[in-house]
């Protein structure tokens, strides 16, 4: 741990200012084309942590470290010896992971031999046949297919459970719907909430099966309802506000090109996570105590408006160039981000993206301004 901790620092101090663009290659093997695949062959060996971003992101060959990735299309089919943290639309998690899995998309689908644990959100989630994690898994989904095999706990809410796979301990679930084949397996307790009573085959549950009744559902809609009304309309104030606050330096970080937004999505999630991880370190020295607070206030500051960055490149995109009013701009943005956000499924992923992204326009932007050098002073 020693032996990085300089590096971790230095690289997460410098993500504050601005400075994870051009020097995120520090923390580890880097690969970024927003245009088309990023590959890490199966003969290719990454003796560092990986951060790949693309349209497509392929991983056949081993990393010695973390692997974080972001695209459209994602397929990990190598060796991860250590923790796989990726979002895109359609994720495939194979080959072996030797830690933690966590993974977010509108389909998902886990296929690897996990040594840790998995977390895995999406609108479909499939654990296939040939997938085990040794210890748990947590999930959201629309649609959950479990066919393979897990060695201790589940926790998940879904609308559609198809059980076919084997729960070595308990299983908490809230759904509304159950389908379990005869060949599926809980060595332990199956407790559940929905609407109705599920059927579950003999022999199925070894331990009690717990049912409890959700007897007002509407009830519970209208509140989800009402709670997430209050959060977009509080969003759309908070957008708005910033944009009076600073429409200058919202405006200029965030018209950029859509070629610029996968690396932005990249940064921001460097920054987002490494960040609090450096302060906590800092002021673990003591003496470091007020530079690792301002840190966590940097982080925080930047991690509560970035998305009013994301949503005012929203507005940008759709208008163009027709409107010049900037609360216009992220008045669009923010309902758009606000509508995907009551979409059951994908609201999720479109709180990752806005939060990543944003960042990471910020992030980009104060580089930027630091490239100038607005601190020269020009001898006469």
């Amino acid at each position: 741990m020693k032996k990085y901790s300089k590096l971790v620092i230095a690289a997460v101090l410098m993500a504050a200012v601005g400075f994870v663009a051009p020097h995120v290659g520090a923390l580890g093997h880097v690969v970024a084309n927003e245009k088309g695949e990023v590959k890490i062959d199966a003969t290719q060996v990454i003796d560092s942590t990986a951060y790949m971003a693309g349209e497509r992101v392929v991983v056949g060959g081993t990393i010695k470290g973390d692997l974080f990735c972001a695209g459209n299309d994602i397929v990990v089919n190598g060796t991860v010896e250590g923790d796989v943290l990726c979002a895109g639309t359609n994720l495939t998690i194979g080959g072996t992971v030797h830690g933690d899995v966590r993974a977010a998309g509108n389909v998902v689908t886990l296929k690897a031999q996990v040594g840790g644990s998995a977390s895995l959100a999406g609108n479909t989630v499939t654990i296939d046949k040939g997938a085990i994690v040794q210890r748990d898994i947590t999930g959201g989904a629309s649609t959950l297919n479990l066919d393979g095999t897990v060695k201790r706990d589940m926790l998940l809410g879904t609308g559609v459970m198809n059980f076919g796979g084997t729960v070595g301990r308990d299983v908490h679930a809230s759904i509304s719907s159950l389908s379990v084949r005869n060949e599926a397996k809980v060595g332990g307790n199956f407790i559940y909430q929905s609407e109705k009573q599920q059927n579950l085959p003999a022999g199925v549950v070894a331990g009690q099966t717990n049912f409890t009744e959700r007897t007002d559902q509407t009830a519970a809609d209208g509140s989800w309802i009402k709670a997430t009304l209050w959060t977009i309309v509080s969003f759309i104030v908070l957008a708005l506000g910033v944009t009076l606050l600073v429409p200058k330096y919202l405006h200029e970080a965030s018209s950029v090109s859509v070629r610029t937004v996968m690396l932005a999505f990249l940064v921001g999630f460097a920054a987002l996570l490494l960040l609090p991880f450096a302060s906590i370190l800092v002021m673990a020295t003591i003496v470091g105590i007020p530079l690792g607070m301002v840190g966590m206030l940097v982080w925080l500051i930047m991690a509560c408006v970035s998305s009013v960055f994301t949503a005012y490149y929203i507005g940008g995109l759709i208008l163009r160039k027709r409107a010049t009013n900037a609360l216009l701009v992220v008045l669009v943005g923010a309902l758009v981000v606000g509508l995907l956000m009551l979409i059951p499924g994908i609201n999720v992923l479109v709180f990752i993206i806005t939060l990543c992204v944003g960042m990471g326009l910020q992030a980009m932007h104060i580089r930027h301004q630091f490239s100038k050098r607005p601190y020269t002073i020009l001898a006469d």
